[in-house]
């Protein structure tokens, strides 16, 4: 005699709805953790671009001195901040030359920095000379002087 009992189809059936529910329940706490990060980011990275907009600042006047030997400048960059965030000038071109700033400007809203930058550079006398002053964040200022 043989006494084949099956699981009766109430508690099969109980049993796999259990067994979905917790299936879905953790799906949907690992899928809400991801986007919880994603959301983050994004919140992050529309932030800083923000801050980017809302940074302003201009060059508003240069100073171009020759050393007595005459083989470097002495240029004064006067950049105002007219923005209501604080800028960091990070770094500063002089004719497509690259000359970073160490350490970096931090200039308040409605304030004016004086960045002097020597330049050793083969430049003849009222020539152009083009500066580019750029932020931490990717915002410039250029200007134009002839030098002396």
């Amino acid at each position: 005699m043989k006494n084949d009992r099956a699981v009766s189809e109430v508690v099969s059936s109980v049993l796999m709805l259990v067994i979905t529910v917790v299936i879905s329940l953790i799906i949907y706490l690992w899928y809400t953790g991801y986007l919880s990060n994603v959301e983050s980011a994004v919140n992050r990275l529309l932030l800083e671009e923000e801050l980017s907009l809302r940074e302003r600042f201009k060059i508003i006047h240069v100073s171009v001195s020759k050393n007595s030997d005459s083989s470097t400048l002495n240029i004064s960059i006067y950049v105002y901040n007219y923005g209501d965030i604080l800028v960091t000038i990070s770094t500063v071109y002089i004719n497509d030359t690259l000359v970073n700033l160490l350490p970096a400007y931090k200039l308040m809203p409605s304030r004016v920095a004086v960045i002097k930058v020597p330049f050793t550079s083969t430049v003849s006398s009222s020539s152009l000379i083009r500066i580019r002053v750029v932020s931490r964040r990717g915002n410039y200022a250029e200007y134009s002087v002839r030098s002396p």
